[in-house]
């Protein structure tokens, strides 16, 4: 059985049937995901990358032109199309899969693992597995930044869309292995459905915990 709910997996195949290009995508972002500037910049000499849930390839992309070897992975044909035609268009390589964390075996250690948007979309009973994957990809001293759809208010529950997780239970989900390093949050109003009307996007920078340093965060906008 997939992590994905059934919700979610529909929910993705709707709107990427009518996407005629990654703009036509509620999640699209043409700026790499907050927090790989400065793990780039900490790793001149590039690494392994695992991109969970590519979508268009923004991320690998970026990634790519700055020396990584970058895995893409992702169960939607269409995004593994946008995303091998921006690799094409900036001249990089990329290693991209068709599948679903649920049955990929993983292609050794990362450095970097990035998840802009798999969680939020898994059944939540399967997120101690996801975890589990999650550790044994990482390499020691590895970074893990997660985008994740954060809940405002008691009503903003749906069943389909992606799960809105508190930030305190994100990081109780990934200690004590992995300990929050940097923190951002910023909130959208006049959103579509489902993410909308509005939304609070956050990103986590998790290292592991013997590496972890001091956490400290980026950005807290409520505006």
């Amino acid at each position: 059985m997939s992590m994905l709910s059934k919700n979610n997996v529909r929910l993705f195949k709707r709107l990427y049937a009518v996407a005629k290009k990654p703009e036509d995508l509620p999640w699209n972002h043409d700026q790499p995901t907050h927090f790989l500037n400065e793990i780039v910049a900490a790793r001149p000499q590039g690494g392994r990358a695992l991109d969970m849930g590519c979508g268009s390839g923004v991320d690998s992309v970026f990634l790519a032109q700055n020396g990584w070897d970058v895995t893409s992975l992702d169960f939607m044909q269409e995004a593994l199309t946008m995303t091998r035609r921006l690799a094409a268009g900036a001249g990089v390589r990329l290693n991209v899969y068709r599948t679903d964390i649920t049955i990929w075996a993983g292609d050794g250690k990362f450095d970097l693992i990035l998840d802009a948007g798999c969680l939020h979309a898994l059944r939540l009973a399967y997120c101690n597995e996801y975890k589990q994957k999650l550790l044994n990809w990482m390499d020691p001293g590895a970074d893990y930044v997660l985008r994740h759809a954060e809940r405002m208010h008691l009503w903003q529950w749906r069943p389909f869309g992606p799960k809105r997780i508190p930030r305190r239970k994100i990081i109780r989900r990934f200690a004590p292995e992995l300990v929050e390093h940097a923190f951002d949050r910023h909130i959208f109003t006049g959103v579509k459905l489902p993410w909308g009307p509005s939304f609070a996007h956050t990103t986590y920078w998790f290292k592991q915990e013997s590496d972890s340093g001091s956490p400290w965060i980026i950005n807290e906008d409520n505006q």
